[in-house]
């Protein structure tokens, strides 16, 4: 494939995984915030988007 689509496939995969990473980080860090919530009952730790 000389006209570097497979090139272009790679790339966007890459990126996909990496995003799909990115949110999977997002997500536990939400969780942890909410176990230490409900272990210490404390929110300063605890985002905008969690209270």
């Amino acid at each position: 494939d000389g006209d570097g689509s497979g090139d272009i496939r790679v790339a966007l995969a890459t990126f996909s995984v990496g995003r799909s990473l990115e949110r999977i980080g997002d997500h536990a860090g939400i969780i942890g915030a909410r176990l230490r919530y409900l272990i210490t009952g404390d929110t300063a730790h605890l985002v905008a988007e969690v209270r």
